[in-house]
């Protein structure tokens, strides 16, 4: 690709970087899907064993399109950077041609040396949603999914945090009086997590090993809150309600019993009090339901999708969910075509 090639990919998956997020269900904190393709190269298929205690970055591309070219670069730093840390690189290639993913696979001259899967029956989609592609998730060292956008917005800050957090699951790096707090972190429980940590710190038989531990788990909690209060922030400036509303709840849970939690409360009460969010939220949680089972439509199920799809814009018009809607809709008609050319 030639530079100006490359500057204008580079500006326009920018662009459409905003809307990216907005694309993606919310699924911060859920147990991610095992990742699945019908070949694979530069390595064997992952398997979940395997990948436990590990970060890993999920990209779903389809190099076929600038957008997804433009970002290989973002790949390949971050591969560099992270070479010696407990990091794994998985490429997901969405497009309908075997040639598309073999030739990308093997395009040592742009750096890609991770593992590359093709997924031609858009397979992917049913476990790691959205029709933006090029499009990141990052999965905890707990098996659970920790991130998700562009990966243009994929910052250092975001890889650490769950780099820092693949300690927590190894017992031979978590000294004997932090392990009851670890494994609260493991699993998000930030409140216990605290609690236990505070008692080591008052323990005088505890080593200054753990007390060390247990202050890198209270930074660690306060480093997480401000990573999920900006998603919630990002959401809210971008009028995406439902998204802002759901990692609300669900922050209620994770950092119940810390001092993080009146600021949430409050957050979700200035939600509750906009008529907006939950006419908003009701209509995302419908349109969940509409595209829920798309994986398993065939043709015709597909152009039924599509007219319900149109009737929801109809329902509830100029908004962000009658916006999403309308992408699902190229989407149904992107798998239609699929299907009749074979």
């Amino acid at each position: 690709m030639s530079r100006a090639r490359f500057l204008t990919a580079l500006v326009l998956a920018c662009l459409l970087g905003a809307g990216a997020r907005a694309d993606i269900v919310d699924r911060l904190d859920e147990a991610a899907p095992e990742i699945s393709a019908a070949q694979w190269w530069n390595g064997a298929a992952p398997k979940p064993a395997d990948l436990r205690g590990r970060v890993v970055v999920l990209h779903v591309s389809d190099p076929a399109r600038a957008t997804s070219k433009a970002f290989v670069p973002n790949l390949v730093k971050l591969r560099d950077a992270y070479k010696s840390a407990p990091v794994t690189i998985v490429e997901i290639v969405e497009n309908d041609d075997q040639a598309v993913a073999a030739a990308h696979a093997g395009d040592t001259e742009s750096g890609v040396t991770w593992l590359v899967g093709w997924d031609g029956a858009g397979a992917i989609s049913r476990g790691y949603p959205g029709t933006s592609i090029p499009r990141t998730y990052v999965i905890g060292p707990d098996g659970k999914v920790a991130w998700h956008a562009h990966v243009a917005a994929l910052t250092k800050e975001i890889v650490d945090a769950q780099v820092t957090r693949c300690s927590f699951g190894d017992p031979k790096v978590v000294p004997a009086a932090a392990r009851v707090a670890a494994k609260a972190m493991l699993d998000l429980r930030f409140g216990d997590a605290i609690v236990a940590a505070d008692k080591v710190f008052t323990d005088r038989y505890a080593g200054d090993d753990a007390k060390a531990f247990c202050a890198k788990v209270k930074k660690e909690i306060a480093r997480y809150y401000a990573f999920q209060k900006g998603v919630v922030d990002a959401a809210v400036r971008d009028l995406d309600w439902a998204a802002a509303y759901h990692r609300t709840v669900r922050m209620l849970v994770v950092y119940k019993g810390t001092d993080h939690l009146d600021e949430i409360e409050r957050k979700k009460a200035e939600l509750d009090a906009n008529p907006r969010v939950k006419y908003i939220v009701a209509a995302q949680k419908e349109l969940d339901g509409i595209v829920e089972h798309i994986d398993r439509e065939d043709i015709k199920g597909l152009e039924k999708l599509i007219a319900k799809l149109k009737e929801f814009q109809s329902t509830y018009p100029d908004s962000s969910p009658a916006k999403k809607a309308g992408e699902w809709i190229e989407e149904c008609q992107r798998r239609i075509t699929r299907r009749r050319s074979k």
